[in-house]
């Protein structure tokens, strides 16, 4: 059994700080007392011999030299995996190669604590900006945003609300001939009965949200006539969006029918759209 003796910081044996093992030697009788004792930084087993309490080895990472400071790590993924049941291996074995957002999503989809939700995105938010923003670009892209979909009652309790904005959101993707299971589907913004709210809806992948797109003018000849469909955007990029549908809206004044249109965050003729749509279909 290896043995190393603790060799506390500043030469304070009751310093709070952890203490330093040295590396003393090996156990020749292990007939001796012994408990284990969990600190700050690490689970190991001590033995209390004639000349003092030695430390064998760390239950963590065994110490390979005898330099100040040595890092105490947690185990590795690897480690874990070798733990685990020949039939659990590959599951955690997959989390190495699985990208950022799909393994930020896949532990969000098994939260059901709204409070754990919360701590967690606080957690990531609190990560480098630039993994947050990847992250949430991931997402954007398969986003969409319906707008003029209609209030439930302000009577109703808030889950009956939901439910009911669940099942218009249903009967939409019903209109658009749509086959799947949003990941998210809420309201933005407050409450307030002289506009419906916007309503966000989270795809689970990004052919969902193409085939969204392309197909919402399928709704002008239904009751959603009034409900329209567009990608979700950052603030600039609504913001430039805005200022796209203001000059279209100009060049649009003095026509007899309407002739531009903002398209994909473009500015384009109702005409070159519809040529390459029928080049499109004859394919």
């Amino acid at each position: 059994m290896t043995l190393y003796k603790p060799r506390f910081r500043r030469n304070q044996p009751d310093s709070p700080e952890a203490p330093i093992w040295d590396f003393v030697g090996v156990l020749q009788n292990e007939n001796v007392s012994h408990h284990v004792r969990t600190s700050s930084n690490a689970c190991v087993e001590s033995v209390f011999t004639g000349s003092g309490m030695f430390v064998c080895e760390d239950k963590w990472q065994r110490p390979t030299s005898s330099k100040k400071n040595a890092p105490v790590t947690a185990p590795t993924t690897d480690a874990i995996s070798a733990r685990q049941p020949p039939e659990e291996r590959s599951t955690v074995a997959d989390f190495n190669s699985m990208p950022t957002p799909d393994l930020y999503k896949a532990i969000l989809d098994r939260i059901t604590d709204p409070l754990v939700d919360q701590m967690l995105r606080e957690l990531f938010g609190r990560f480098p900006g630039e993994t947050v923003e990847k992250i949430e670009e991931e997402k954007r892209g398969r986003s969409i945003v319906l707008s003029g979909v209609k209030e439930s009652s302000p009577t109703l309790r808030p889950s009956q609300r939901q439910k009911d904005l669940e099942d218009k959101v249903d009967a939409i993707l019903d209109v658009l001939d749509m086959e799947c299971r949003p990941v998210e589907i809420r309201r933005m913004g407050r409450f307030d009965l002289s506009r419906p709210r916007l309503v966000k809806v989270v795809f689970s992948n990004k052919q969902e949200w193409s085939q969204a797109l392309a197909q919402a003018r399928l709704l002008r000849s239904t009751s959603f006539s009034d409900v329209y469909i567009r990608r979700s955007m950052t603030e600039n990029e609504r913001r430039r969006e805005y200022e796209l549908r203001q000059v279209a809206r100009e060049r649009n004044a003095g026509l007899d029918k309407r002739e531009w249109v903002v398209h994909r965050g473009e500015l384009k003729r109702i005409a070159d759209l519809n040529t390459r749509l029928d080049s499109e279909n004859s394919q």
